[in-house]
């Protein structure tokens, strides 16, 4: 009888979850559009901003300092 629950309480669980999957999946089906709104906007304003370098100088070596990103 206990292997019967096991599988019984398996597969309501299996149940719940995908339910749960579903659910997701129709709130990321939802969210798309917006997602994609807001990828888009985010790279037209990355195309005005000028191109700045504003990384941290690392010290190589006691004398030598260079740019983390290759800029300098």
């Amino acid at each position: 009888m206990l292997a019967k629950e096991r599988l019984l309480n398996g597969l309501h669980k299996l149940n719940e979850t995908n339910a749960l999957v579903d659910g997701m999946k129709d709130q990321l089906a939802k969210l798309a559009p917006v997602l994609e709104a807001k990828s888009k906007s985010t790279s037209e304003l990355l195309a005005k901003v000028p191109l700045v370098c504003v990384c941290a100088y690392v010290c190589v070596c006691v004398c030598v300092c260079v740019c983390v990103c290759g800029c300098v």
